[in-house]
């Protein structure tokens, strides 16, 4: 629930090309069936591009953009135009915040596209519409709200064969992940997902050590004697390797997860950032379903055994989440919908209620997914900028 988008992929397809040309990526991403509802999908990993170094002699050469640096939007002045409500001017702070050198300005401008990021695009509107009495857009509640980020942990170890075969019969890349940026990454079929009532995730396999397998094998031995002796004769001829299997899974939008305005203020007067954020069954339930259900099918297609993490197979354990509890992938706050009550942005990214007021990136997601944002928010943007160049 609430996890729809008012667009389809369709939308977006489009510029799939362009985005992936600027990342550096290439355009392609196919995906395999191993096996019934077992996929191996594929990443692509940007060099990576920064835009700062890569796009500052265009900046600084074009006659059209003026950029600014250590400058910082503090507020948006509202103002009622003949269509309506609008954004009649910007105002920014340059400079050392509270120091001689720095200086408050305003913008005016005919359009506004807000791109501070996954959390800076809530507090930049909370923080003006309550500037504007509560009445900058026609449903104020949803901003904020919805907010997400992608899961990360590691569920399970497995030793799997070192020649993955799909059902083909064509050999895949192998061994694969035994060099770095070759690792192999696996999902679950969106019908099983369906079927389950569950969320998304991809599952990272990682090599480890030989004493470690050496170890797992032991283990297999222990509770499965004829497979346990087949993997170490297999270990030793080098047919079979360990792996640590680490995932990102998607979360459940939920209403109450949100960024709001907090009771304290940063050094330019804005109020500071309170995350609200919490787990939900469904985000646990996702891993532990999507989990179980990967070394099922890895056992029945013969690809390798799978031991799920202790967490994983007792409910009454806590998420053993990574060292960081999510990715740094901030998304929704500002969600695409199709009208004023589900979200704050409609499907052209411009702001409920506000003629002239557009939000860029991961902020707009109404929904996760396990994979990360930056080239579907490249995607929106060449998107955006193509609809804004239309509109004149």
């Amino acid at each position: 629930p609430g996890a729809d988008w008012p667009i389809g992929r369709e939308a977006l397809d489009p510029w799939l090309g362009p985005a992936c040309e600027l990342l550096e990526i290439p355009a392609e991403f196919p995906d395999a069936e191993l096996a019934p509802d077992l996929r191996r999908v594929t990443f692509h990993f940007s060099p990576p591009v920064r835009f700062g170094d890569k796009y500052h002699d265009y900046c600084e050469r074009s006659q059209n953009l003026r950029v600014f640096l250590n400058s910082a939007l503090v507020g948006l002045a509202p103002d009622e135009g003949p269509d309506g409500p609008r954004i009649r001017s910007a105002e920014v702070v340059s400079g050392p915040a509270g120091s001689e050198e720095s200086r408050r300005w305003s913008v005016e401008a005919d359009t506004f596209v807000l791109c501070l990021g996954g959390i800076e695009n809530s507090r930049l509107l909370l923080w003006a519409n309550e500037q504007a009495g509560g009445s900058l857009v026609p449903n104020p509640d949803q901003i904020g709200r919805y907010w997400m980020e992608h899961f990360d942990g590691l569920v399970a170890e497995a030793v799997v064969s070192r020649n993955l075969v799909n059902q083909t019969g064509a050999e895949m890349e192998s061994p694969a992940w035994r060099s770095q940026g070759s690792e192999l990454y696996f999902a679950m079929s969106e019908e099983f997902q369906r079927r389950e009532g569950v969320l998304n995730a991809t599952f990272l396999f990682l090599e480890q050590a030989y004493a470690g397998t050496k170890q797992l094998v032991a283990d297999i031995m222990c509770v499965a004697p004829p497979i346990g002796r087949r993997l170490m004769g297999l270990l030793e001829r080098d047919l079979v390797c360990g792996a640590r299997v680490q995932a990102m899974w998607e979360q459940a939008p939920d209403y109450d997860n949100r960024v709001a305005l907090g009771t304290t203020t940063d050094p330019l007067g804005l109020p500071e950032v309170e995350l609200h954020w919490r787990v939900t069954e469904t985000d646990r339930r996702t891993i532990e379903t999507l989990t179980l259900g990967l070394a099922g099918r890895f056992a029945e297609a013969d690809l390798g055994r799978m031991r799920p993490n202790d967490w994983i197979v007792r409910p009454e354990r806590p998420m053993m989440l990574g060292s960081t509890p999510a990715h740094y992938h901030h998304m929704g706050g500002t969600r695409m919908s199709a009208s004023p009550a589900d979200g704050v942005v409609d499907s052209d990214l411009k702001v409920h209620g506000l003629g002239n007021l557009y939000v860029g990136g991961s902020s707009v997601f109404p929904s996760g997914g396990y994979v990360n944002p930056t080239l579907t928010i490249v995607q929106l943007a060449l998107r955006l900028a193509d609809h804004l160049a239309v509109q004149g």
